[in-house]
């Protein structure tokens, strides 16, 4: 019974994968030349008021449409500039935060724009995943990065740049869930 369920799984994530060749096939639309990046170095942050907010009785919350801006400096100089975010967070009593959000970056030659989404325990740490396309001088370009570390920071953040689309599960031309 036990083979059979580890079989049984084993199915429905291979057809979530798209079937026995969607690994392979989906590697031969990205290009392989990405380009690592680091953060080098971080300016002036800062964020605004929230546009909604709501408690329940059971002490979970929700905050929508908190402005949030940095300028940063990275190893990757297209990745340097003015970033910001709306982002949107669902927090629970019971511990933690998750959070999503549109992001736009201003690099010297063009644009960036996308989503970030992450969780947070405001006792211990922040992850979050950055999802951008790039416009202008970046026409044709992906960047995806990882952001780690304490609650208020500062984040390890490291990412690539490449030349394609995102990936099927990054699609950044997905509604954005209210």
């Amino acid at each position: 019974m036990r083979t059979l369920r580890l079989s049984l799984a084993g199915m429905v994530i291979l057809a979530l994968l798209g079937g026995p060749g969607g690994a392979a096939a989906g590697q031969g639309d990205y290009s392989r030349s990405g380009v690592w990046m680091t953060i080098t170095g971080e300016q002036e942050c800062w964020n605004g008021p929230w546009t909604a907010y709501d408690v329940q009785e059971s002490g979970d919350f929700q905050v929508r449409g908190i402005p949030v801006g940095c300028d940063f400096t990275s190893s990757d100089p297209r990745l340097s500039g003015t970033w910001t975010w709306e982002l949107n967070e669902d927090c629970f009593a019971g511990g933690g935060c998750v959070n999503w959000g549109t992001v736009e970056a201003e690099g010297p030659d063009g644009t960036w724009s996308g989503w970030a989404t992450g969780s947070e325990r405001p006792e211990s740490e922040t992850r979050a995943y950055v999802v951008l396309v790039g416009a202008g001088a970046y026409e044709g370009l992906t960047h995806i990065e990882h952001w780690a570390g304490p609650f208020a920071g500062p984040f390890e953040r490291y990412g690539v740049t490449y030349e394609g689309e995102p990936p099927p599960m990054f699609n950044v031309d997905a509604p954005p869930v209210e």
